[in-house]
């Protein structure tokens, strides 16, 4: 059950032949569990990658150390999920 303090997420549609529920109130459950769950939606989806196709780089090209896509992907994938304190 979700309260104030316990997120539950519920994916459903159809792109999921079953709803996927997930609910974060385990007491030694990993704090970026729900990252993992946003990369594997990303993962499926594709909508970083389609993100980064929209944006144009107008950067340098001889400076360049990372690609739009790793840019877009480093925020959700690395932590970029909110946090709460209850």
């Amino acid at each position: 059950m979700a309260t104030p303090c316990i997120a539950q997420l519920m994916l459903k549609g159809e792109d999921f032949p079953k709803p996927i529920v997930a609910r974060f109130d385990t007491p030694y459950s990993s704090s970026d569990g729900g990252a993992l769950l946003i990369k594997a939606v990303d993962s499926r989806l594709g909508l970083t990658k389609r993100l980064a196709g929209c944006l144009e780089d107008a950067r340098e090209s001889s400076k360049i150390v990372h690609e739009v896509l790793e840019m877009v992907h480093q925020k959700p994938h690395t932590g970029g999920t909110p946090t709460r304190a209850c």
